[in-house]
């Protein structure tokens, strides 16, 4: 496998307490990650040489939720653990905190209280937690949650001039995410390829009465993360496609939005439905009745995990779930898992939640995940660009890599709404990361 030799100083990381970063991962850094080779053919590009936007290892280790490989579109790079952005990271210290009591009652004290009205306490639970080390929270019945989902819900308005007040971003210019979204389609359009951004909201958002304290029917009164929908609304007025998963999700039944109970990842019923509202979008545009369409079959089948949360926590008495999957293969052939395909038209940028189902390994299954079930949804395999825990800048670095764009009509961005916030790498535009990759040292 090629390695990228780092020709930046690494960026150092923050240390959150009760974390360390161990000489493996310095290593790491220093030598950078492998990345993807890919010729760099005449045809539709970035408008980014390729080249200068291959030496930010600090980029490519990402925010890696429990070390191991991460998977970029067809193929494996050896990932450094990360900044414990997702729990998993070695050394990491993780305890149980019970969210009871007062910290999350409704303002009301028993009626429903708005989103709005809970996000302060959402941000206070969340700032406890981190300053004690605590990386796991437990809700009622067995439900586990990030202590970054809250700090996200808590944020308020994470554009503009309250980015760099609320972004975690070790470089304050990075902070917006609005200029990289708007740099990113602009740089698209102009090779031919449309862009359709796909925040997935985070397990609190969609729980929150799972949340042990928050009073019944607390958030009905308006959506938790209210500025993301105002933030998707100022997308929209500027020309970006944005698909809006929290009304759909949180209209699914059951208590977590289809989300898996011990782990941080989404599950089969929120995975099925985001692929085939992605899948409606594609089908409207003029390019997807000219695409060659393939058979495949699909086979319901349940499984036990150990979630990610559940693992690190390790002190419940249950620690594994059975979540039911739907797996899909080619008609007429043994089953087996959809390989991504680099002919598609489509390609789905994103992190560990296009991974999950999708990959094995400890992201559970494969034949399951978001590119299985868009293939079963379009007719047709999709390319896959993918980094865990990193979809909002090494996803896009990855892209970039790989120069040549000819055949591709769609960018379906899928990742964490949480990062929006909680990205220690921020949202650099690529003209920035090659600007300060051509910079002399």
């Amino acid at each position: 496998m090629a390695r990228v030799e780092a020709r930046d100083g690494p960026l150092e990381a923050p240390r959150r307490p009760g974390r360390q970063r161990d000489a493996e991962l310095r290593e790491e850094l220093g030598e950078g990650a492998a990345a993807e080779q890919g010729g760099l053919l005449a045809g539709q590009r970035l408008g980014i040489d390729p080249e200068l936007v291959a030496g930010h290892p600090e980029l490519e280790a990402g925010e890696q939720p429990s070390g191991g490989d991460r998977r970029l579109g067809e193929q494996v790079v050896e990932a450094a653990p990360a900044h414990g952005r997702e729990v998993g990271a070695r050394g990491a210290r993780v305890a149980r905190i019970l969210l009871a009591g007062a910290l999350l009652l409704s303002p009301s004290g028993g009626g429903a209280a708005s989103g709005e009205g809970l996000a302060p306490s959402l941000a206070r639970i969340a700032a406890d937690a981190e300053a004690q080390g605590r990386g796991v929270l437990v809700g009622r019945d067995g439900w586990l949650f990030l202590p970054d989902e809250l700090r996200y819900l808590g944020a308020g308005r994470f554009w503009g001039p309250d980015a760099r007040r609320v972004s975690r971003s070790r470089r304050p210019a990075y902070a917006d995410p609005l200029p990289a979204i708007l740099a990113f389609r602009d740089q698209l359009r102009a090779a031919g390829v449309e862009l359709l951004v796909v925040p997935v909201p985070p397990k609190a958002a969609l729980a929150p009465g799972a949340l042990a304290g928050i009073a019944e029917g607390a958030g009905a009164a308006g959506r938790l993360d209210a500025a993301s929908a105002e933030f998707y609304a100022l997308l929209e007025a500027q020309g970006v496609q944005v698909l809006d998963l929290q009304p759909l999700l949180g209209a699914l039944p059951g208590p977590g939005g289809g989300y898996c109970r011990t782990d941080t990842h989404w599950c089969a019923p929120a995975i099925e439905l985001a692929a085939a509202r992605i899948a409606e979008r594609a089908r409207r545009e003029g390019w997807y009745g000219a695409v060659a369409k393939q058979r495949f079959v699909s086979e319901r089948r349940e499984i036990e995990i150990e979630g990610d949360l559940a693992r690190e926590l390790g002190e419940l008495p249950v620690r594994r779930e059975r979540v039911a999957l739907r797996f899909v293969s080619r008609a007429g052939t043994p089953p087996a898992a959809v390989e991504p395909s680099r002919a598609s038209p489509l390609v789905l940028l994103g992190d560990s939640l296009s991974l999950v189902f999708h990959e094995g390994g400890d992201l559970h299954a494969r034949g399951a995940g978001l590119p299985d079930q868009l293939a079963l949804e379009l007719g047709f395999p999709v390319d896959l660009v993918a980094a865990r825990g990193s979809g909002e800048t090494t996803a896009r670095l990855s892209l970039a890599r790989r120069g040549d764009l000819a055949g591709k009509k769609l960018v379906v961005w899928c990742f964490a709404a949480r990062v929006f916030t909680e990205s220690w790498v921020g949202w650099p535009t690529l003209e920035a990361l090659a600007v300060r990759r051509k910079a002399p040292r």
